[in-house]
């Protein structure tokens, strides 16, 4: 009997959080990366019809005494206001689907007694007009944020890209998600399917590709103030089960910093895949062979160390072996000025399996060879470890001001930004659960 009261006490309290590994609602948020269970999610408008909402908080800004954006919240309105996240409130009329208030209701049938699933179904976003027209959502009950609507379908995985300032990461975000989208740049990989989200979409078209297409000039520095928005994208892999994945261009300064790092980006730390970007500029060898004006000046942490540092949060934060490409960005700078060369300076092999280990081998190789062993030595003692090498711009910018920060983009084109991409999801995908 008190096993049995046990099993019946889980099954009708909803603070009480199931066995994941045989919940088949269970999700990871693609935004605070905390464990959820989707029928525990309520349903939330994202066109709101409130006058007045004291909803979702601001996530513009990185500063910790920024207000809420909905402000104080006084007494009046927390009567016709519903908590659907601590310390986030919502009106009473953006919420569609209150599972606190479901699960109380008595249950019809002689199932309902023994099983929330049966009693209370994952409601259906699109099977009713009104919430289509509202643009229903899901709401993670831990940070209160709008989940994608393919989260019903598919895992989430969340894909940190990180690395010290001035890298190349937001130049690499900008030219692998163009090679993944407009070219079919994982086709090799085997992906059958790349789609964006709509805000993501937006957030490329407006922020990244008319300085780049249209003007052709180079992008500046992120800035470490601002919360980068999120990029979500789907994607179906042969022989992998299809996958939501999550990541963001985070500036360097805010990777560099231990306090943001470990509170505000600590979604980063949750990572299911790794990109580490490699700035060659800092090896010695490099920086003796190309033009003065090329050169950046010496960052307040050395790369080698945060590599370290984040290799060793995101395993441990996640309790298991994590998939991380490390990867040298600005890899023109290697070919065009160091005579340095191999299989990732050329165009790339049929097999991506071949391709990515022989360029995994020459790239430790010739870091050792060049005296940056140590980046080799970092990444020892964890197995899912590659190297791959990029160039987003595909040769030197062009300086068109008094500093190399006023600068148009070469006549050249990327140089395999689509495999690093490419590397990390195989390996996120390879232990991707099936979801129904």
């Amino acid at each position: 009997m008190p096993k049995f009261r046990n099993t019946l006490k889980k099954l009708l309290d909803p603070n009480i959080t199931l066995d994941n590994s045989k919940n088949i609602y269970a999700r990871t948020c693609p935004f605070c990366g905390d464990q959820i269970d989707l029928l525990r999610c309520p349903v939330v408008k994202s066109i709101s019809t409130a006058s007045s909402s004291a909803a979702l908080r601001s996530n513009t800004s990185f500063d910790d005494e920024a207000e809420d954006a909905g402000g104080a919240v006084d007494s009046d309105s927390k009567d016709k206001d519903v908590e659907i996240a601590p310390g986030i409130r919502l009106p009473k009329e953006d919420i569609l689907w209150d599972p606190s208030v479901e699960r109380k209701q008595p249950s019809s049938g002689p199932t309902g007694l023994f099983t929330t699933e049966a009693a209370n179904p994952l409601p259906d976003l699109f099977d009713n007009n009104e919430w289509y027209k509202s643009g229903a959502r899901r709401a993670c009950y831990s940070c209160g944020e709008k989940l994608p609507v393919e989260i019903d379908t598919r895992s989430c995985q969340l894909m940190g890209i990180a690395g010290v300032n001035r890298a190349g990461k937001t130049h690499f975000v900008a030219q692998a998600f163009r090679e993944i989208t407009a070219s079919n740049g994982l086709e090799r990989f085997g992906c059958t399917r790349v789609k964006l989200s709509e805000s993501t979409g937006r957030e490329l078209y407006q922020k990244y590709y008319p300085a780049i297409l249209d003007s052709r000039q180079v992008l500046g520095p992120t800035d470490p103030n601002q919360t980068p928005q999120p990029l979500l994208f789907s994607i179906d892999l042969t022989d992998c089960e299809p996958m939501l994945v999550m990541t963001r261009d985070i500036s360097g300064e805010a990777i560099m910093d231990e306090n943001k790092r470990r509170s505000i980006l600590e979604f980063l730390t949750r990572s299911d895949g790794l990109i580490f970007v490699i700035d060659p500029i800092e090896f010695n060898f490099v920086r003796e062979r190309v033009p003065q004006e090329l050169l950046l000046g010496r960052r307040s942490v050395n790369q080698v160390d945060l590599l370290q540092q984040c290799l060793m949060e995101v395993h441990r934060r996640t309790n298991k072996s994590v998939p991380v490409v490390v990867t040298i960005s600005k890899c023109d700078l290697l070919i065009n000025y160091c005579g340095l060369s191999g299989l990732w300076s050329k165009p790339p092999l049929d097999s991506w399996q071949n391709d990515t280990f022989e360029i995994d081998r020459e790239i430790r190789e010739m870091l050792i060879s060049i005296g940056e062993e140590s980046i080799v030595k970092a990444t020892q003692g964890y197995a899912k470890t590659y190297f791959q090498a990029f160039s987003a711009l595909g040769g030197d910018p062009i300086i068109t001001g008094p500093t190399a920060s006023v600068a148009r983009l070469p006549n050249s084109d990327p140089i395999r930004c689509a495999d690093t991409l490419g590397t990390v999801l195989r390996g996120m995908a390879t232990k991707t659960q099936t979801v129904r």
